[in-house]
């Protein structure tokens, strides 16, 4: 009760940036950049799905050595923030990507009695993500893949051979795309602004904005709470991609961190430079400020409802 009292704001605070954090995917794209990339079309063969996956943990690794350079120069609040626009740019880069690749027109569907209901896809990603499914090709040029999704065989054919006998090019592991790398880059480039800031800072702020006395019991609730939430997007991003598709998944992802950024720009204040005992003080007043504060002490906290009407 004394904890809920006292410490609330920075409760919420730690929290959310965890929660925000975890929710912007990348713990989902660490797990299954390999099937991603393979869905792609990048991974057609174990060497090349060896690379990309090794990739994806050379990209954190960068983003890591990254963000020990620049975090005491920025500050904590600046390198979140940046993180934030870099980790948004990128998930918009990858939903691109994503549409290049997935450029398909089912327009044309020969037997469409045939069709399970499970291959009604309308996009190659969201087709191949079912294990029962493959893509019929028309066209594999840039820009142009018309076709339509089909039931597979364990044998990697379409079901009766239609795709083959109408002239397709049958695929039920990957969709071609000259655009493939692009994809790759965009995943590379969100893991690296992802550990530039969105990684360590939330961590830092849970461990230095409580006092000493309830830091330990705080800083358990808030590597609990980023620990579930792994679990939670890793189980859901399983289940849901090959119901939603690669690019609205990944569209979900932006939406929770552009509202994160909004989250960090107005009520994460910056706490570089103070002690460690004076910290937790920043987070003791409330976001509603009519008047400031006697001390002056909470200047760069954001009044975020400063108007007389919305104070008591």
């Amino acid at each position: 009760k004394a904890v809920v009292s006292t410490q609330s704001t920075g409760v919420i605070v730690a929290l959310a940036l965890i929660t925000f954090g975890q929710l912007s995917g990348f713990s989902a794209v660490m797990f299954y950049s390999v099937q991603v990339a393979h869905t792609a079309g990048l991974g057609k063969s174990s060497t090349d799905l060896f690379l990309v996956s090794e990739g994806v943990f050379l990209s954190n690794v960068i983003g890591v050595i990254w963000s020990l350079c620049v975090i005491d120069q920025l500050g904590r609040r600046r390198t979140l923030l940046a993180s934030q626009a870099g980790t948004v740019l990128s998930l918009l880069a990858v939903i691109l990507s994503v549409n290049l690749v997935d450029r398909s027109n089912d327009h044309y569907v020969p037997i469409p009695d045939y069709v399970s209901e499970e291959c009604r896809a309308t996009q190659c990603t969201a087709c191949i993500a079912s294990p029962h499914c493959g893509f019929c090709f028309f066209n594999t040029t840039y820009g142009s893949t018309e076709g339509y999704c089909l039931d597979a065989t364990a044998a990697g054919h379409s079901l009766l051979d239609r795709c083959e006998i109408a002239g397709g090019y049958f695929q039920s592991s990957y969709c071609p795309s000259q655009s493939n790398y692009m994809l790759l880059i965009a995943m590379a480039a969100f893991v690296i602004f992802f550990s530039l800031g969105l990684a360590p800072v939330p961590f830092m702020y849970a461990s230095e904005i409580f006092p000493q006395r309830y830091r330990d019991l705080l800083t358990g609730l808030s590597i609990s709470t980023y620990y579930t939430l792994t679990a939670i997007v890793n189980l859901a991003f399983g289940f849901l991609y090959p119901i939603l598709g690669i690019s609205n998944m990944f569209l979900i992802f932006l939406s929770i961190t552009l509202a994160g950024f909004l989250f960090t720009l107005i009520f994460t204040p910056d706490i570089s430079g103070r002690s460690p005992e004076t910290i937790h003080l920043v987070f003791q007043e409330p976001w509603c400020k009519c008047g400031g504060s006697s001390s002056g002490r909470h200047s760069e906290y954001s009044t975020i409802l400063s108007s007389p009407e919305h104070c008591d």
